[in-house]
């Protein structure tokens, strides 16, 4: 065990890491610093609470008084024990201690990683053009519609926005359409499509939803994930949630997309932000409303996170309730209605 927490340690950038779930660093004096921390979630914008050394791999937050190791964020972000978190960072799945780590791109230089998310909006931008002049695959359409419950109005609205569109649902006719759309070069200076790869991991995912700001995407299977499998990936830093406007001043805070297209065809009326993970949330996303509903996933990672977003929303004066759903997430609540 000893061997493969060193092993995780060298391989997995903390820096890497932090940015993957939602922290924007920026350099003060010899540190890293943002905003954002792994266990108390995000501050104002201009806050610097979170403190990275690079030379030693280790993180504090001088808000909660927390810190560690890459080891230590998976497992405040995951809400999970470190052990558990440990094998997850090795593979996301339980390893022995002889198994190779899976090793994550290290970014020592800030301007490598500002070249990246530029080659990467870039990148955005074009597939967000190219797949808005795509007919939906039915394939795709199917599952949204008769798996997931959300009506074909609200995709298609999700669609006139821009915040959702969809590759063909047959990989190797993906792989074509990114290449002729966005292009192999780009892709892999995006980091969509990893080197000695022939087909990108992207293109087994056909649903994509934009994030604002086109500084991030996710991409979801179109079928249940098979044992091990990652039903998401989200490439990019979201600087903002996705938001859908409502004839309101209510707000509801969910977790992803999904839930937030699932809510909708639940008929609320007022205004709706999908969080692109349980702990990446800003309390000035909050500002506004006159009352915020709190929707996130019964399990532990989205109730820690409600906790900190009544508290957020209690600091500013904003009437906030806690609507989690008594099982699972927003879309198994609109299936179940559904299947009534």
């Amino acid at each position: 065990m000893n061997h493969l927490i060193e092993n995780v340690k060298a391989s997995v950038s903390l820096q890497v890491f932090l940015e993957e779930h939602g922290a924007q660093f920026r350099k003060v004096g010899g540190s890293l610093r943002s905003d954002f921390c792994p266990c108390c979630g995000a501050g104002r914008m201009d806050s610097n609470k979170l403190g990275l050394h690079r030379g030693d791999q280790k993180w504090r937050c001088f808000s909660c008084g927390r810190g560690g190791d890459v080891i230590d964020a998976a497992a405040a972000l995951w809400c999970m024990p470190h052990r558990d978190a440990l094998k997850r960072l090795a593979g996301e799945q339980w390893v022995s201690a002889a198994t190779p780590v899976m090793r994550r791109r290290p970014v020592t230089d800030p301007s490598a990683n500002q070249a990246r998310q530029a080659a990467l909006n870039t990148a955005l931008e074009r597939l967000r053009d190219g797949v808005g002049k795509l007919a939906p695959d039915p394939e795709v359409i199917a599952y949204m519609t008769k798996a997931r419950g959300i009506p074909g109005r609200i995709i298609a609205k999700a669609q006139a926005q821009k915040m959702l569109g969809f590759l063909p649902a047959d990989p190797f006719q993906a792989r074509l359409f990114l290449e002729d759309t966005v292009g192999l070069d780009l892709m892999l200076e995006a980091g969509l499509w990893k080197e000695g790869k022939k087909i990108p991991a992207i293109a087994y995912r056909p649903i994509v939803f934009f994030l604002p700001g086109m500084d991030s995407a996710e991409f979801r299977l179109c079928r249940k994930p098979n044992e091990g499998e990652r039903k998401a990936i989200r490439y990019g830093s979201a600087s903002r949630p996705w938001y859908w406007a409502g004839e309101d001043s209510r707000l509801a805070v969910v977790e992803g997309a999904v839930d937030l297209l699932s809510l909708v065809a639940l008929g609320f009326k007022g205004d709706i932000i999908g969080l692109p993970g349980a702990s990446v949330w800003r309390p000035e996303w909050f500002a506004g409303a006159s009352r915020v509903l709190v929707c996130l996933d019964s399990d532990k990672a989205g109730q820690d996170a409600t906790t900190r977003i009544l508290a957020a929303c209690e600091r500013l004066g904003i009437p906030a309730i806690d609507r989690a759903p008594k099982n699972g997430d927003v879309n198994d609540n609109l299936r179940s209605k559904l299947a009534a």
